[in-house]
């Protein structure tokens, strides 16, 4: 997203506290097929973060002409 701190902080969210929260959340509910599942989950959980992000700073990415569309 040309934006270093947005990108850093997506990244240390799919990193470290989705992937992490999901791992330590899953196993007791799926089993061993948790652990597995725990990556899966928390990169659709940050494509909604970065879907997010994207339509938050849309204006700065696509400017004011693609906005009256």
């Amino acid at each position: 997203m040309n934006n270093g701190k947005i990108s850093a902080f997506i990244s240390f969210l799919r990193t470290f506290v989705f992937t992490i929260g999901f791992v330590v959340v899953l196993p007791p509910i799926m089993g061993t097929s948790g652990i597995w599942a725990s990556i899966t989950a928390a990169a659709v959980l940050t494509l909604f973060v970065s879907i997010f992000f994207a339509l938050k700073y849309r204006e700065h990415y696509l400017g004011r002409e693609a906005m009256a569309i």
